[in-house]
């Protein structure tokens, strides 16, 4: 995320006019993927911390299933579409 933050704020002052409106564009242009991301984040931390003991087991039984399926689930965070050439409007 980091990276693409900086990748996306660099278009961002290069294209835009001042340093005000090319802040207000990065923030536009990454809220609802930083939200999303959050998210699938938060929803994740919640699977993994099962509090007792037959939850940790059940966890440990089923997570390579999950693992395996939640490769393809989460492609959309780890492919971030991004060209350099195209403008910033």
């Amino acid at each position: 995320m980091a990276l693409e933050d900086a990748f996306v704020l660099a278009k961002c002052l290069r294209d835009r006019p001042d340093a005000p409106a090319a802040f207000a564009t990065f923030e536009r242009l990454r809220r609802a993927r930083v939200e999303r991301m959050l998210k699938a984040s938060r929803q994740t931390g919640q699977q993994k911390a099962p509090t007792r003991w037959l939850g940790r087991k059940i966890r440990d039984l089923i997570l390579p299933l999950f693992l395996r399926k939640g490769a393809q689930a989460t492609e959309w965070m780890y492919n971030y579409p991004f060209d350099w050439e195209e403008r910033i409007v």
